[in-house]
């Protein structure tokens, strides 16, 4: 609302100071002078107000361009005046700010030859409007992609307002008697409204709404494709996105460095997130002064920067599960390895020093009771041998080896000598005992083997057998456990089991740094 009230505040103003000029210039009785040129500076007045919500730096430029347009008509220094700011419009299209040290510097000598006698010269006449094709085509070859848009339409504009001029400049020359002066006036008037126009009506070089799309596109992309595909959008292969950082107090890049201050013909835009700094997107001058361009990219930038610290909290969770049952297997090791101890050296200990104290030849009902005695030490050692090997004390290549020996089929072990972490050979006896279970149980194999290597920071196991094969891990929770050991301890499990082929059993365990 406010910003409608303001437009038509300098509209109105600008009818205003137009009628008191043309008045001052022409007076009421001369309307095919004064008609003419009225309409050229509300036209410019106008085109900039339309202009306002797209391209602020050219809607202010020709909004001037109106005013000092009718100052002419004032007082004749002022006469030129809007040449100035008009040539600023179509050089800096769409913005106010030039890409180039060549356009900046025509931009200046526009304004000075503005305000100078300069243009009373027909030589100047013929040669600043080459000028200004000039550095408006240098505008144009420092742009790229969809930038080049606005820059080819000020091109144009300014290509054929430059031959208007030259020819106005060239008939004042060769027609005598100042013929020549009403009728290159009138089509300068009618160019320099048409240029307003064109300039206002510009195409965008990024609509807001492709940033929309490109966000809803991206998805769940990695976070530097954002800062890639806006580059590309908005014609700027320069482009930088970085977030705030609370822990280094500044803005970080995707690779975690902290980002510099812009230099050069380059300026920060800064997103917030209510009070709090949020990013900031380091640019070219002139890719984001469209307002509603600059509110798209900071809501995109909000939005995807959003989604990457979710799914770093949700990283964080997973590792954090990860650590969680990785330290849950390790303490149920302890607790298995801790209650073996207390079984070993409570009651299977005392079990066996009754047998021992029993006569070797009883008769009767000792005799029996000492054969139950025997089976039931039998049984608590291979319950304590469960519950945690006993054997992997002396290593993890003798405790494979006394696997192998109690094994029904015939085993070949090759594992390395050296100890590994606790929960490590834990993990690997388990497997291998149920692997070599199964061998022996379902699987129907004449033999098996086992391998243990380090592959460089993995350790790998392989327990192979000659069996039937058919083993499905999905619908045995022998090998179900192992794998969700094998997984909690960072690692994976592989089983290979055709039909008629034989079982392959693969564990890879990541061995500490």
């Amino acid at each position: 609302m406010r910003r409608r009230v303001a437009q038509a505040a300098v509209g109105l103003a600008a009818v205003g100071f137009g009628l008191v000029s043309e008045r001052v210039a022409y007076g009421w009785d001369r309307p095919l002078h004064w008609l003419p040129d009225l309409a050229v500076g509300l036209v410019c007045v106008g085109a900039g107000l339309a202009a306002w919500h797209r391209w602020r730096g050219a809607a202010v430029l020709l909004v001037l361009t109106g005013f000092t347009w009718f100052a002419g008509n004032l007082a004749p220094a002022l006469l030129f005046w809007h040449r100035g700011l008009i040539a600023h419009a179509l050089i800096a299209c769409p913005g106010w700010r030039p890409r180039s040290w060549v356009g900046t510097v025509a931009i200046g000598l526009g304004y000075v030859a503005s305000v100078t006698p300069v243009w009373q010269s027909e030589l100047a006449a013929l040669t600043l409007p080459a000028m200004l094709v000039a550095a408006v085509g240098v505008e144009y070859a420092r742009r790229t992609g969809p930038a080049r848009r606005p820059a080819r339409v000020a091109l144009r504009a300014a290509t054929v307002l430059a031959a208007v001029l030259v020819a106005g400049a060239a008939a004042r020359l060769m027609v005598p008697a100042g013929d020549a002066v009403v009728p290159a006036l009138l089509a300068y008037e009618a160019t320099l409204a048409a240029v307003a126009v064109v300039l206002a009506a510009a195409p965008h070089r990024t609509p807001a709404g492709q940033v929309t799309d490109l966000v809803v596109e991206l998805g769940a992309a990695p976070p530097d494709t954002l800062r890639d595909e806006l580059a590309r959008l908005l014609g700027d292969p320069g482009l930088q996105i970085g977030y705030w950082s609370a822990a280094t107090g500044g803005y970080l890049d995707a690779a975690g460095a902290r980002m510099a201050a812009p230099r050069d013909r380059r300026v920060a835009t800064r997103v917030g997130r209510g009070d709090e700094p949020f990013a900031v997107v380091v640019h070219d001058r002139a890719v984001l002064e469209d307002p509603a361009l600059v509110d798209a990219v900071a809501a995109a930038t909000r939005l995807t920067g959003s989604h990457d610290a979710l799914r770093d909290e949700v990283r964080a969770l997973l590792t954090e599960l990860e650590e969680s049952r990785r330290r849950l297997v390790i303490a149920g090791d302890e607790a298995r390895r801790g209650l073996e101890r207390r079984l070993h050296d409570g009651p299977l200990r005392r079990l066996e020093r009754l047998y021992e104290t029993l006569p070797g030849s009883a008769g009767g009902h000792l005799d029996r009771v000492a054969e139950q005695l025997a089976n039931t030490v039998a049984e608590l050692r291979e319950l304590a041998r469960g519950l945690h090997p006993r054997e992997l004390a002396d290593g993890l290549a003798v405790a494979l080896a006394g696997l192998a020996d109690r094994s029904p089929v015939p085993v070949r072990v090759s594992a390395p000598d050296g100890r590994f972490p606790a929960e490590l050979e834990i993990a690997v006896w388990y497997v291998c005992a149920e692997a070599l279970a199964n061998a022996a149980k379902h699987a129907g194999a004449a033999g098996a083997s086992v391998e243990v290597r380090r592959d460089g920071a993995l350790l790998v196991v392989r327990i192979s057998d000659d069996g039937r094969g058919g083993a499905d891990p999905a619908l045995g929770t022998g090998l179900r456990g192992l794998a969700d050991r094998v997984e909690a301890l960072g690692g994976r499990l592989v089983v290979e089991s055709a039909a008629g082929s034989g079982t392959r059993l693969t564990a890879e365990l990541p061995l500490p740094t």
